[in-house]
């Protein structure tokens, strides 16, 4: 849109979502970036500044575009981007793939506009609690909730809770360095690994597990996943779906990479499951 306007009874989404809800139910935990406007008794208020103030929780890839274009639509609008973690950046930090340094370069723009005169990062905030979304309300004339999901999705079936069965969300934030999965310590002794989904995320931890060390030392994986892939085992990768080929999600260029996995004779396959 070419201005922006926030008005006192007015709800902005990205997805159309039931604004009548509230409670742990009404914060999306799959990504969606909900605007709200704050509570009836301070909406009307008009700040000491002037200026539209607008609070975005969660300081990844869709809190800094959200940022982006509220001050591209709103030059004097001032914004604030708190996040949970020490530092911004979200999964372009956590979730990108180490050997994939191409994809990490949006940083540089997210860090432009961090720079903006009208944009402050504050990090190592938890809200709901350090400061609760209605404390936010009372505080700025909006609140974007652009944070990310936070838990593993469970398939429900026998034995995923055994040892050596990890959640692809922890064991990328293992080989990427995020803080709360620096615990993890995966058994990488045996020689076959076996990965569930046909996604990119599927591939770039297949891609991790086989690819030379001399390789991986280039990339800018942290020191301990780097000590442990050093020491493992694992020459043979099962990637495991329930379609077949045609119905991949993984992308075409991630998928050409698979002929690049070599450590010793190291193999990778495809088991479709019909």
């Amino acid at each position: 849109m070419s201005r922006l306007e926030l008005k006192d009874t007015d709800y902005y989404y990205c997805r159309w979502i039931s604004p009548k809800k509230t409670g742990p139910e009404y914060l999306s935990s799959s990504g969606t970036v909900i605007i709200v406007k704050g509570e009836h008794v301070c909406g009307r208020v008009f700040y000491s500044s002037g200026k539209t103030k607008v609070c975005i929780v969660g300081g990844g890839p869709a809190g800094f575009y959200t940022a982006q274009h509220l001050i591209k639509a709103c030059q004097d609008a001032e914004v604030d981007i708190y996040e949970r973690l020490p530092v911004p950046f979200g999964l372009v930090r956590f979730g990108v793939a180490p050997d994939h340094p191409e994809v990490k370069n949006v940083i540089n723009t997210f860090t432009q506009t961090a720079k903006q005169s009208g944009c402050s990062f504050y990090g190592n905030v938890n809200v709901g609690k350090d400061v609760s979304i209605q404390e936010l309300q009372q505080a700025y004339h909006a609140v974007v909730l652009s944070y990310g999901a936070e838990g593993n999705r469970t398939m429900g079936v026998p034995g995923e809770d055994l040892a050596g069965v990890y959640s692809a969300k922890d064991f990328v934030g293992w080989y990427n360095g995020l803080p709360n999965c620096q615990q993890l310590r995966p058994d990488l002794s045996c020689e076959t690994a076996v990965i569930l989904g046909q996604g990119n995320v599927a591939l770039d931890i297949a891609r991790i597990l086989l690819s030379p060390v001399d390789v991986l030392k280039k990339t800018d994986i942290t020191q301990p996943a780097l000590e442990a892939l050093t020491k493992s085992q694992i020459r043979r990768v099962l990637i495991v779906g329930r379609r077949g080929p045609a119905q991949i999600a993984c992308t075409i260029k991630v998928l050409r990479q698979k002929r690049k996995f070599v450590r010793g004779k190291s193999d990778i396959e495809n088991v479709f499951q019909p």
